[in-house]
């Protein structure tokens, strides 16, 4: 038996009927969204994203963001995924399927654990400060 072979499984929300099986060759799937007309799905093991192609019940993309993809969001252009390994933030454009930008994030996650920082780094790396006079 193959280990990392996992289905998504598709099911119609009124009968509860089962309607398809959709494979994928990943460790474990993290968290679902759909958003820009199709389901994307997270494989933090793999550090994937795969967006799903609802009319034929297959994987239409297979897109690397970083080790750690976790959640995922979207927004009016893009799908945004947290990659908690690598202490990142990948915005995929979904009209490419490719990702569009990697931002870091203040030191978290697996990069160091609060107790190996200077006192204050975490604070001063999250804080947001509104602008003077406003």
């Amino acid at each position: 038996m193959d280990d990392r072979r996992r289905s998504i499984e598709r099911w119609d929300a009124v009968s509860g009927e089962k309607l398809a099986s959709i494979a994928a060759e990943v460790a474990e799937f993290t968290e679902l969204l759909y958003a820009h007309d199709a389901p994307w799905v997270t494989a933090k093991e793999d550090g994937l994203l795969l967006r799903v192609d609802p009319g034929s019940n297959s994987v239409a993309a297979t897109i690397e963001t970083s080790p750690g993809a976790h959640g995922i969001a979207r927004d009016a252009v893009a799908v945004w995924v947290t990659n908690y390994r690598a202490n990142t933030v990948s915005r995929v454009d979904p009209s490419t399927n490719e990702v569009a930008a990697t931002v870091r994030g203040p030191l978290w996650g697996n990069q160091a654990r609060p107790r190996d920082r200077e006192p204050g780094v975490a604070k001063k790396a999250i804080t947001r400060r509104r602008p003077s006079g406003g």
